[in-house]
């Protein structure tokens, strides 16, 4: 039971953190003098990489060492290092889940063997 609630919960980091990171690497020049809008999409970098830690400690994964930021930091060249980084961390999850655990999980939390799954239904 523990292991398929880490798989949906990894699958779930997925799902809701991809979005958030790819508008991160896809920050414009015009976007980037918003400061609002930075401001809002560091913190929603730092939530994902709280949650990435999370998933890091539970699945056993080393730690990556990150440098610390300060709080109010929004800077549109480390939101989007940020972004590069906390993508190849995901990754990390991604595989460590699917190698520990011989299945993935598709968003909707169902398991599929490694070799099939929603997205290659569609190729």
């Amino acid at each position: 039971m523990k292991a398929e609630k880490l798989r949906i919960e990894a699958a779930r980091l997925g799902y809701t953190a991809k979005p958030a990171l790819v508008e991160a690497l896809l920050l414009t020049a015009k976007r980037a003098q918003d400061c609002l809008y930075l401001a809002r999409l560091a913190q929603e970098l730092r939530t994902i990489e709280a949650a990435i830690a999370i998933a890091e400690n539970t699945l056993h994964i080393a730690p990556h060492c990150t440098e610390e930021t300060p709080p109010n930091f929004a800077d549109p060249v480390w939101i989007h290092d940020k972004s590069v980084e906390l993508r190849q961390r995901l990754g990390r999850i991604e595989r460590a889940d699917e190698v520990n655990l011989g299945t993935t999980v598709d968003v909707c939390g169902h398991n599929q063997p490694r070799s099939s799954g929603c997205a290659s239904r569609f190729r």
